[in-house]
């Protein structure tokens, strides 16, 4: 008998994770008011304490300043830190790319998002 762990965000929780982080990026960029308790009451319950930090997270990257500029020159070469190892490609969009990783220091699988260079450049 096949019996999954309903403790363990499955792969449709990270995608739902990507998606939210998507949403909150594309209405941060728009301008749009953020209510990010609205986003986490959306996931499962079991679920909720997760995410939640995750989501702020995001938000609170997208609110610092760019204060340097990128590393890479290339948009399309991908370098995860070394505490990250990539399981698999989640979702793709216009602003970057999401992905299923292991986390080495939490023991447990994120969502890892790269934003594409494009994209977070801030014009001036």
């Amino acid at each position: 008998m096949d019996h999954q762990d309903d403790s363990l965000p499955s792969v449709e929780i990270f995608k739902q994770l990507a998606e939210s982080c998507e949403a909150i990026e594309l209405a941060f960029r728009s301008g749009t008011s953020i209510d990010i308790e609205a986003y986490v009451a959306a996931f499962p319950p079991q679920f909720q304490e997760m995410v939640r930090p995750e989501l702020h997270g995001v938000l609170n990257e997208l609110k610092k300043p760019n204060s340097r500029e990128p590393d890479r020159q290339d948009d399309s070469s991908y370098e995860v830190a070394s505490d990250y190892a990539v399981i698999e490609p989640l979702a793709q969009g216009g602003m970057g790319q999401v992905m299923v990783a292991w986390d080495n220091d939490l023991k447990r699988r994120v969502a890892l998002k790269e934003i594409r260079e494009r994209t977070a450049t801030v014009s001036k």
